[in-house]
């Protein structure tokens, strides 16, 4: 396995080239990444959003090894077990998202959709959050107070789940640590 191209502490890192089924099971949170092309606006740190994204996600992975699993989403959703998040380009196909994390999430693997809350539909992601049963929290990255605050809230608040606004790069990876921490990983 060829180490360069893997996030340390990543799903493909932990299974190091094994069974990543198994390595996926064991996650306790599922990182759920807006990859879109709104992500590249730069409010957050005075950096762009994905960027934010980027270090945080990178050093999770690599304090809580084999603990969280990173979906990523754009025009389509996809689970990166490398733990390497693509450039963000494309729609919100954030409904798309939620119905491909929807089984782990049910099966009980908590999750934390990340996003600037500019989804393609509005009306499929607060239909698919409430119907969704299992932990699903909200993290808004951008400015709050914003249209996509205000609907992110929305989200959390059909998903029964929490609703964090984070600006900086030190509040989101408090953030994520403290739903990790809730999730039962650390």
């Amino acid at each position: 396995m060829n180490t360069t191209l893997v996030v340390k502490g990543s799903l493909l890192d932990v299974s190091q080239g094994g069974d990543q089924t198994q390595a996926l099971m064991e996650a306790k949170l599922i990182l759920v990444c807006d990859r879109s092309g709104s992500m590249v606006e730069s409010d957050a740190d005075s950096k762009p959003r994905y960027a934010v994204e980027d270090e945080v996600v990178k050093d999770l992975q690599g304090k809580y090894a084999g603990q969280i699993a990173v979906v990523t989403f754009s025009d389509s959703a996809y689970m990166c077990l490398d733990g390497i998040l693509p450039y963000p380009e494309g729609g919100t196909n954030m409904s798309g998202a939620l119905r491909f994390v929807q089984p782990v999430v049910e099966a009980g693997i908590h999750a934390a959709l990340i996003s600037d809350g500019l989804p393609d539909d509005k009306e499929p992601v607060l239909y698919l959050a409430k119907q969704m049963k299992g932990f699903l929290d909200v993290v808004f990255i951008g400015k709050k107070g914003s249209e996509g605050d205000k609907f992110m809230k929305e989200v959390a608040k059909a998903a029964g789940g929490s609703h964090e606004t984070n600006e900086a790069t030190k509040m989101l990876s408090k953030t994520l640590t403290h739903l990790l921490l809730k999730a039962g990983g650390g």
